[in-house]
């Protein structure tokens, strides 16, 4: 069917989307991390970023070296100073592959656990004492994440792919693993029922740090 009506580019964006969610239920991915305890995910499965989550595992980390009081100004600090800005609404990024996550230069989940901690770490001058990385240990947790879940601009990364994909095929042109996006943020918490397994990571290694 030819029609003159042209087709609002935002409309399209959400006839697509809506296409996708319906066609696939989830996407396979990986958490890293750096667990004290694997059993708290197990219950709770996988929280989102908070300031109230921060705060809860910041004073755990760092509080027999600093009080309440600093840890919570420090986590203030950066979040109003960096890009690292801390909401009710953070999500929970996941890797799209078991390899990137590990790679030096990407690997500070599962080398402190968080970003944030270690940027709280370096606020209260205790990045040097090895507080993070002595904690815990450091794991991928695979999950089956809901499309539904996928926050919208990371889901259009992935059907974007898809029909870049489609169209190379169309072309005799072969797909690459380097098209698919590397990790994507969810839009809220990932429940213990979207959890796989654990994988444990080796971070003995010189080459690891």
């Amino acid at each position: 069917m030819v029609t003159d009506i042209p087709l609002d580019f935002d409309e399209f964006m959400v006839l697509l989307d809506d296409c996708f969610v319906h066609e696939y239920e989830a996407i396979r991915a990986f958490h890293a991390c750096r667990p004290v305890c694997l059993d708290a995910y197990r219950r709770k499965g996988i929280l989102q970023h908070s300031l109230e989550l921060i705060e809860q595992l910041a004073v755990e980390a760092f509080g027999e070296y600093s009080t309440q009081d600093k840890i919570i100004s420090a986590i203030i600090f950066i979040s109003e100073t960096t890009r690292y800005r801390v909401t009710d609404s953070g999500g929970v990024y996941c890797f799209t592959n078991q390899i990137h996550p590990v790679e030096r230069g990407r690997n500070q989940y599962l080398r402190y656990g968080s970003e944030h901690l270690k940027l709280v770490a370096n606020q209260l001058n205790l990045d040097g004492k090895g507080i993070l990385n002595g904690r815990g240990t450091a794991q991928l947790i695979e999950v089956h994440v809901p499309i539904s879940s996928v926050d919208f601009e990371y889901r259009v990364d992935f059907w974007r792919t898809m029909l870049t994909w489609h169209f190379k095929s169309e072309a005799n042109s072969p797909a690459s693993n380097e098209d698919v996006p590397s990790c994507f943020k969810t839009l809220g918490s990932i429940s213990p029922d979207c959890i796989v397994g654990f994988i444990p990571v080796d971070d003995s290694t010189p080459q690891f740090w």
